[in-house]
């Protein structure tokens, strides 16, 4: 039984719920470290001006030049230089040096529901649980399991095999 396109909409909604609530989580994080760590958001700061002057200089020069491949590199080491000194200062303030990175619900998919165009395992579990919910297969498990067996039924070896 596939999807019907409420369920699949339903499916692409969780993800998207994810994807939001881990943003916010980033940003609250984000600000309690710039609120506790003197210096951090001056850092990030550095961090976005450099880039800009990055993509400026890839925009506004035209093919290969020694001094545009000079001071790309020079920015490259600089990001990674301010990219190092914010990790310092996090691991030196009892964060970890990962604290600001972007959590997933799914590490494979990013909470995406897919890794290349192939649906991600997260994604099929979910599809099996919509699936079960829309024909009460749950419902019904809950009653009819194997807790539930009874042994009046059998007899002979049967009964023995059962207990």
């Amino acid at each position: 039984m596939a999807l019907n396109n409420l369920q699949y909409e339903s499916i692409k909604r969780v993800y998207e719920e994810r994807r939001l609530a881990h943003a916010y989580r980033q940003k609250e994080r984000r600000q309690e470290v710039y609120d506790r760590i003197p210096g951090f958001k001056e850092l990030d700061d550095q961090v976005i001006a450099t880039s800009m002057k990055q993509g400026r200089l890839l925009i506004m020069s035209k093919g290969e030049s020694a001094q545009r491949d000079a001071a790309l590199k020079q920015l490259r080491l600089d990001l990674l230089d301010l990219k190092m000194q914010k990790k310092k200062l996090l691991t030196e303030a009892g964060y970890p040096y990962d604290y600001l990175d972007l959590e997933y619900t799914c590490s494979q998919c990013r909470d995406t529901g897919y890794i290349d165009s192939e649906k991600c395992s997260c994604f099929r579990q979910m599809e099996v649980e919509f699936l079960y919910d829309a024909s009460r297969i749950r419902d019904l498990l809950a009653v009819n399991n194997f807790s539930n067996l009874s042994k009046h039924y059998y007899y002979g070896e049967d009964l023995e095999n059962f207990e």
